[in-house]
């Protein structure tokens, strides 16, 4: 009998992120960080879940949309929504990209102090790609909370066509 193994499941995790995340809509590039309204029943609109690699109860949700199909050489920006489902002090947010994807605008995402339980908080960036291929971008979150500091990382699947091909699935 073929066991599963934790890569194997990671890795399809990802992949199938990212076929749900080619379509999605973006925001503009700058940089932002935004109170976001509840959608009735809960609902992400257009965003998929982020993998992370913590096995307990999460005590952050973190969601992303890519703001169009990625192309080598365009510009491509990526929506963050943030659901902390506990009290936090502050919650602090690193990237980190693979080779291959230059981190651009928004990078220097701010830390957020005692961010809301339950209410999401987007925030935008951008990434150059500069080749086709599979990429990843690790998103780290330091999170400060009365149990203590906790960081946990989430990766963000990221699949780039060369300019002019139709390889990176189907158009929005």
């Amino acid at each position: 009998m073929i066991r599963p193994t934790p890569v194997g499941a990671m890795l399809s995790s990802l992949l199938c992120g990212c076929l749900c995340a080619c379509g999605g809509a973006g925001g503009g590039p700058a940089p932002a960080v935004t109170a976001a309204v509840k959608h009735p029943g809960g609902g992400a609109d257009d965003m998929v879940q982020a993998v992370s690699s913590g096995r307990d109860a999460p005590a952050l949700e973190l969601k992303f949309a890519l703001g169009q199909r990625p192309v080598t050489g365009q510009p491509l920006d990526i929506r963050l929504r943030w659901i902390p489902h506990m009290e936090l002090g502050h919650l602090e947010t690193r990237l980190h990209a693979d080779d291959g994807l230059e981190l651009r605008s928004g990078t220097g995402l701010p830390v957020l102090e005692h961010p809301a339980r339950d209410v999401p908080v987007e925030q935008h960036f951008a990434v150059m790609p500069a080749h086709d291929g599979i990429f990843a971008i690790q998103v780290t979150v330091t999170m400060d909370s009365d149990s203590g500091v906790v960081s946990r990382t989430f990766a963000i699947p990221v699949i780039v066509a060369q300019a002019g091909t139709d390889d990176a699935g189907p158009k929005p």
